[in-house]
């Protein structure tokens, strides 16, 4: 059940039934806890089930939050798709007083809940440790680099079936750059709309000087007259000039 937070089910399940499977795209198997309890790591509450499998159990339990974290993750859910399970979820969190930023009636709030109990994540305790010490201190933390030159992303990267979208191959390409080419990939901006270093759209541009027309992305325009993406996302949306050069419909 648990999709956010480090722990080593995975580990117990590979223990006793043996590799994780893997489905034929790469993906390797999601490891759900039947009983919905994350605590529990008892290898006859956990089943390797697949990531599609696995969101259609959250979605029917009612976990929007898992849902949302697996869409956005994982999941190649359109923008509206994702707005509506984060509304859900915080929704959920504010009727049942467990969003992290919701003031109660008597004026705690979560935030400050678990700064009582010293759980908070960005806290530091009285003899100066804290929830990242203790992660860098036993060899978890995911931007740490042991002692043997070994990290937890490089583990990742290493395990069977595992697939990292941004590691290059000998030729300079990755699963990354294939679906930018391609056009599929779903790079969002935090607002849900498409990013403009994804949007492999070609825009028609006239040069009001000398007449030249170009078909070029938003981000290759960007990058080769070297200007803010605010003025690109201008010059796309607002027909305004950049550079002294406009969208075609713009200028006829």
């Amino acid at each position: 059940m648990c999709i956010y937070k480090k722990t080593n089910y995975r580990k117990i399940y590979e223990k006793h039934y043996g590799p994780i499977p893997v489905e034929p795209n790469g993906r390797t198997y999601e490891v759900h806890h039947i009983d919905g309890n994350h605590n529990n790591n008892d290898p006859l509450n956990l089943t390797a089930i697949t990531l599609l499998e696995h969101y259609n159990i959250h979605k029917e339990q009612g976990n929007t939050f898992a849902c949302y974290m697996m869409s956005i993750q994982r999941l190649d859910k359109n923008p509206e798709e994702i707005s509506r399970l984060a509304k859900l979820n915080v929704r959920k969190q504010l009727a049942n007083g467990t969003h992290p930023f919701q003031t109660k009636p008597d004026g705690s709030n979560m935030a400050l809940q678990m700064l009582d109990k010293g759980i908070h994540p960005w806290q530091k305790r009285p003899d100066g440790s804290s929830n990242a010490s203790d992660r860098v201190a036993n060899g978890t933390h995911p931007f740490m680099t042991r002692a043997d030159g070994t990290s937890v992303t490089q583990n990742r990267i290493n395990s069977p079936g595992y697939i990292n979208p941004f590691s290059k191959r000998p030729d300079g390409s990755s699963v990354t750059s294939d679906l930018i080419a391609a056009g599929l990939f779903a790079g969002r901006a935090r607002s849900g709309k498409l990013n403009s270093r994804y949007d492999s759209t070609l825009y028609p541009l006239r040069n009001k000087l000398t007449g030249k027309i170009i078909h070029i992305t938003q981000y290759d325009f960007a990058i080769k007259y070297k200007v803010a993406k605010s003025n690109t996302n201008h010059m796309i949306k607002k027909n305004k000039s950049c550079k002294g050069w406009q969208l075609i419909k713009a200028c006829n």
